[in-house]
């Protein structure tokens, strides 16, 4: 199906993307074991803009970012300068970081390196969030400080759940493993 993906329109894409992703059956029962993976965050986007008819930038705009005092998080930030500086934060003109080099794209600089979320114009529910470390950590204290959630609601999403054995996480985070390994090792 990825042969005339590259002619598509963003918006032909999207509803490709969702509608072959969508259709994979899970591999593995509830509870079994522990996988990453993109699908989870694939399906959520796809019912929240289902739901509010707006795509996931927009959503995450009116309903996160803008509660943060000065955050410029967003997704898509790079735009053509004509002046010869040639990749900049559209909103601001700050200079954007060069994050690696890809064989088919050429250098990354100010553009989601998921080739799935880039895919999608750069906007996915598991990817393409891009902001200064103050806007991250201003994200984290707006969140334990009851900004975007219940006290109730972050206790639960960080409390370790008991299965599967053996896997730590939580339902909003990922932990170190018992033998210290794993994506929040150092």
């Amino acid at each position: 199906w990825g042969e005339n993906l590259p002619y598509a329109s963003i918006v032909d894409r999207r509803h490709l993307f969702f509608q072959e992703a969508l259709a994979v059956p899970p591999e593995l029962k509830p509870r079994n074991t522990v996988v990453y993976s993109d699908f989870g965050f694939w399906h959520l986007q796809n019912i929240l803009e289902r739901r509010f008819q707006l795509t996931l930038d927009r959503l995450a705009h009116d309903w996160v970012w803008s509660k943060i005092p000065d955050s410029r998080l967003h997704y898509r930030p790079v735009r053509m300068d004509s002046a010869g500086e040639r990749y900049r934060i559209a909103a601001t003109g700050e200079k954007v970081a060069m994050t690696e080099y890809c064989p088919w794209r050429g250098l990354l600089q100010g553009q989601v390196h998921d080739d799935n979320s880039w895919s999608m114009g750069g906007v996915s529910g598991h990817a393409g969030v891009f902001g200064r470390l103050k806007d991250v950590t201003g994200w984290v204290h707006a969140l334990f400080d009851g900004v975007f959630v219940s006290g109730r609601t972050l206790r639960t999403f960080t409390k370790e759940v008991s299965e599967p054995v053996g896997a730590r996480r939580t339902y909003g985070f990922d932990m170190v493993s018992l033998d210290g390994n794993g994506s929040t090792a150092n």
